[in-house]
């Protein structure tokens, strides 16, 4: 038994430190807590989006430069793009600048309107 619980201490001891929470893309309810944030590209945006989303473009040069003059490292952020790949390196890179809120939505837009939920254009 006592293998039993240093083997899982040393697994648990192996994960990533972040501290940025993940939740299914179609789980996502809007709230007052926290804001919305699109990483994909304008063209993606304007194709269809979540009602008060942000965007701001993953791949512009400035794109911390342009999240930390919008949002505060202690603002509850909700982020996303198109399927997760964009998104799980946004959480990754914004982590190590000191934002402490981030709530990485997996599976981005396209599991979002999977689940049959409404966009904007």
């Amino acid at each position: 038994m006592k293998r039993v619980f240093i083997l899982m201490m040393g697994l648990s001891s192996c994960q990533s430190g972040d501290s940025s929470k993940h939740i299914a893309m179609e789980k996502y309810e809007p709230s007052s807590e926290g804001v919305l944030v699109d990483i994909r590209t304008p063209e993606e945006f304007s194709e269809g989006h979540l009602e008060n989303a942000v965007n701001i473009n993953f791949f512009d040069e400035d794109f911390v430069s342009n999240f930390e003059k919008e949002f505060d490292r202690n603002d509850t952020i909700y982020i996303h793009c198109k399927s997760g790949g964009r998104s799980t390196k946004a959480v990754q890179i914004l982590e190590g600048k000191g934002y402490k809120n981030l709530i990485h939505l997996d599976g981005g837009i396209l599991r979002w309107l999977e689940a049959g939920k409404p966009v904007e254009k």
